[in-house]
Formats: structure tokens, sequence, C-alpha cells
């Protein structure tokens, strides 16, 4: 048989199947103050991430906002720290909209004694600097410091934070092993994670873990605990400082990040911080983590 007779008989090449289109839903954020509107590509499929300055009552707002949606959409109404109000809208088993709703805040009433509301501070990134982490061993404060393992000043910093009676925490990189980053950096009592890291299979010992990344892709053992950080702070600490104290006294606690490459953040919730200690609490990560029977009801 010729080519062009094998050409003819051979069957007619089948298109690859096409996944059916996600159908359009439509959120009308007209009434709304808008801050942020951004696009993200989940896996193909478009998602809206969209943050809304709402009034006093941001869950009222919310609750509005879903009951404006079409029949054939889902939506779910949740807060993650009891203030922010997360709205997301499903068409299908697709994620298409994220909205958090910001309340307008006023400043709290500020508690004393043995009411005040727990802060912990997490400095991370040093290591790098051998003058970095000096300003702040001198702090007269409890301040949770996070070292990189392997660079050039990490046990310097492990061993002046000890001395300093601040507590130390280990930044975990993805391409580190948790055990090699934990033995590299004595008297660390756990792991900071910029990222999220599959530290499912991973023998962490007496540690837990402090989670900056947002969680996704996050695995641990089960009988690692884990706390998440609260605000992570960027620049001048003022503008937050009312969100901050609202966090603290509806939780009880918060957790925030700076990174030492940032001295203006640093400098300025440091100063926030022991200024403020009438009504808020400085302590270490690990006593929000394992002592919240002390802390405020």
């Amino acid at each position: 048989m010729t080519l062009l007779a094998l050409l003819a008989c051979a069957e007619p090449e089948q298109a690859a199947p096409t996944a059916a289109p996600v159908p359009t839903v439509q959120v009308d954020l007209a009434d709304l103050t808008v801050l942020s509107n951004e696009v993200e590509d989940r896996s193909g499929i478009q998602m809206r991430r969209i943050h809304v300055q709402a009034g006093p009552d941001a869950k009222a707002e919310a609750e509005a906002l879903v009951a404006t949606l079409p029949p054939a959409s889902e939506a779910y109404v949740t807060s993650a720290n009891d203030l922010d109000v997360d709205v997301r809208v499903y068409s299908g088993k697709n994620l298409t909209h994220h909205l958090t709703f910001t309340p307008s805040l006023d400043q709290p009433e500020r508690r004393r004694g043995l009411d005040r509301p727990w802060v912990a501070l997490v400095v991370s990134g040093l290591g790098q600097n051998a003058q970095a982490a000096q300003t702040l061993l001198e702090v007269r404060m409890p301040i949770t410091l996070a070292v990189t393992p392997f660079s050039p000043f990490s046990l310097l910093h492990a061993r002046d934070a000890a001395l300093h009676h601040k507590e130390l925490l280990v930044e975990l990189a993805p391409d580190h092993s948790p055990e090699d980053a934990l033995a590299a950096v004595p008297r660390s009592s756990g792991l900071l994670l910029q990222q999220p890291i599959d530290l499912g299979n991973a023998e962490l010992g007496q540690v837990y873990l402090l989670d900056a990344s947002g969680g996704d892709g996050l695995r641990r053992p089960a009988d690692v605990p884990l706390l998440a950080v609260t605000e992570h702070i960027e620049g001048d600490v003022t503008p937050h400082t009312v969100r901050i104290e609202n966090l603290a006294d509806r939780n009880g606690s918060v957790v925030l990040l700076v990174d030492v490459d940032d001295p203006e953040a640093v400098t300025s919730t440091v100063e926030w911080l022991y200024g403020n200690q009438t009504h808020l609490r400085p302590v270490f990560v690990s006593e929000v983590l394992w002592l919240p029977e002390n802390g405020p009801d």
C-alpha cells in the first residue's frame, strides 16, 4: 500500500478535550470602598482578590454583599482574626472571588495590669550582619529573634540572644533540612516559616512552628504546635497601631513580625511597644503558644 493510501485510511486526529469554562460570577462593587482589586491565576482559574474598607460593622456589609450574589454561586462568610471578614465566592468548585472587609476602627478601651493583651514581637533575618542584633539585645523587653541558619553570624546571634534572655527561632528556607537548620542554631525553640513547606515527615522534636506564609501548602507532624503571625509590619508602625490594639483586645494576644532589614519597622515597633507597656504586655512567642491559660480572657 502506498503512503497516500495509508494516509487516506488513517482516522482523523481527535482534538484534545478542553475543560469547560468557569461560569462568570458578577460581584457588584459599586457601593463599596475598594482598596485593591487584583487577579490571581490559580491553576488556570482566574480568581479576584479584593480588599474593601468597610464601616464599623464589616460583617453586616459582607453579608449584604452576599445577599446580592446570583443564586448559582455559593458564598461563605468567615473571620480568621475576629476583626476582618472574608467572603469567598465559588462557581461550582472554583473559587472566583476572595473579598476581605476591613472595618473602620476606634481606639479600644485600654486595659491595665494582668488584663493587658499580649504582644509578641518577632524580628526576622538575623545572622547576616554582625551589628544588626545589638540594639535589639539591649532592649529590656521580651523580643523573639529569628536567625537564618548557616549564615555568617548565626552562631554569634544565637549565643548573644541566650545571654540577653531573648527567645530564638530558626528562619527556615525551603532548601534547608529542618533537622539540620535546628542543629545549626543552638537553643532555638521553634521554626519561622516565611514560605509554605512540607514538614509532614520531619523529625522536629520539642519545637513549635510560627507560620508567616499564610498556611497554603504547609504540612507538619501532628504533634508539633503551630501558631500564625498576626501582622507583618512594613515601614512605620504608627498607622497600624489602632488595628494592632483592636486585634490584641479581641483575641487576647497578637504576634507581630518585622524584618531586621527594615530599620524603620524595627525601630518604630520596638519603641511603640516599649512605650505602651501600661496597657500592652510584651511577651515571647512561646508564651502566647504554651501559656494561654495565663493570658487575658
